[in-house]
C-alpha cells in the first residue's frame, strides 16, 4: 500500500506542475490525443481526483461494534 500511496503523491506533484503552467489562451491547444483539448484533459483529471477523493469515503468498511443502547 505504501508504494501505491507515494507513487500517486509523485503523480499528484508532477501532474500539478504541470497544471500549474498552463495559460488560459492554451486551454484550448490540442493534446497528443487528437479528440481532446488541453481543457477537456484539465476536466478529466479534475473530475478523476474528485471521484477518486469520494470513493474512500463511500466505500468506507462500516465499524462492526455496534450501539449496546
Amino acid at each position: 500500500m505504501t508504494d501505491t500511496v507515494d507513487l500517486l503523491e509523485r503523480t499528484t506533484t508532477a501532474a500539478s506542475r504541470v497544471v500549474a503552467n498552463v495559460k488560459p489562451n492554451q486551454l484550448d491547444n490540442p493534446t497528443p490525443c487528437t479528440e481532446w483539448t488541453v481543457r477537456d484533459l484539465l476536466n478529466h483529471m479534475i473530475g478523476c481526483a474528485r471521484c477518486s477523493a469520494a470513493r474512500p469515503a463511500a466505500s468506507a468498511p462500516r465499524s462492526p461494534v455496534r450501539d449496546a443502547g
